[in-house]
């Protein structure tokens, strides 16, 4: 495969069954060769280097993720993001995957948070400048469920940081680190969605005439795939087109000082 790949992640952490391996990951992807430009919609089985066949060779990939990819200012232990995600791994290996591992993992990584945040009612959880500015969730906060960011950013975590472990550094962050042929940055799919159409809502039945009106030489799936497309596939599908149609990471602006924190694609 030739020419620049941009791929929209949406995270998920849910287990195919109790103790079992993770469910595959809504994915989408823009291939771009300078001639043509279609946007195709399926799902991987993980973020690992091993299951994106074709999408890492001979092209440049550019990854937007629906997970947290950053700490608060002053969180402890002071570390690289590298060095948590080499954790969150490690802690994956002895301890599986999931919503309460998740959970324990983030309270016994950094208890001084937790700590902090239980002296009020409801417990007051730090938030980055970004997740601030977004109106997004903290990734310490695991509760309401259906609005928990962590069980799949810890997912995610663990995934990259198999690579890590295994002494394949095949990836560069955005926002922390220099961009080289592959880049990973962090997605906020209801920022994307409200920037590509102005939509408050996840609908992938107004998504799609509303991409095929705004741009024109998207070649999109055919109207029979698009029919099927889930709610979290179409999350994909948005972070795949925002990074596509903002040229990348490398046109992307963001604050000077960020103390580590990381940066959501896109946020002014």
């Amino acid at each position: 495969m030739t020419g620049d790949v941009f791929l929209g992640v949406d995270q998920t952490g849910a287990l195919k069954k109790p103790g079992g391996d993770p469910k595959p990951l809504p994915a989408a992807w823009i291939i771009d060769d300078g001639k043509s430009t279609s946007l195709e919609i399926s799902h991987l089985p993980s973020l690992r280097r091993s299951s994106l066949p074709g999408l890492c060779s001979n092209s440049k990939l550019q990854i937007l993720v629906d997970c947290v990819l950053g700490l608060p200012e002053g969180t402890s232990p002071k570390s690289d993001l590298r060095r948590e995600l080499l954790a969150a791994s490690s802690y994956r290996g002895s301890h599986g995957l999931g919503r309460v591992v998740a959970e324990n993992f983030f309270k016994e990584r950094y208890p001084e948070v937790y700590k902090a945040a239980t002296n009020s009612t409801p417990p007051n959880f730090p938030k980055r400048k970004c997740e601030e500015r977004a109106s997004a969730n903290s990734v310490f906060r695991a509760r309401p469920y259906q609005r928990n960011i962590q069980t799949g950013t810890f997912r995610i975590w663990t995934e990259l940081g198999a690579d890590l472990s295994e002494g394949d550094e095949w990836f560069s962050l955005w926002s922390h680190e220099p961009l080289k042929k592959a880049n990973i940055g962090e997605g906020y799919p209801s920022h994307s969605w409200r920037v590509l159409t102005g939509f408050t809502r996840r609908e992938p039945t107004l998504l799609f005439p509303a991409l095929k009106a705004k741009f024109r030489k998207l070649k999109l799936p055919s109207s029979q795939i698009l029919n099927k497309c889930t709610p979290d596939q179409a999350d994909a599908v948005v972070l795949a087109v925002h990074l596509w149609s903002s040229g990348g990471f490398s046109g992307q602006k963001i604050p000077p000082k960020k103390n580590g924190e990381g940066w959501i694609f896109g946020l002014e």
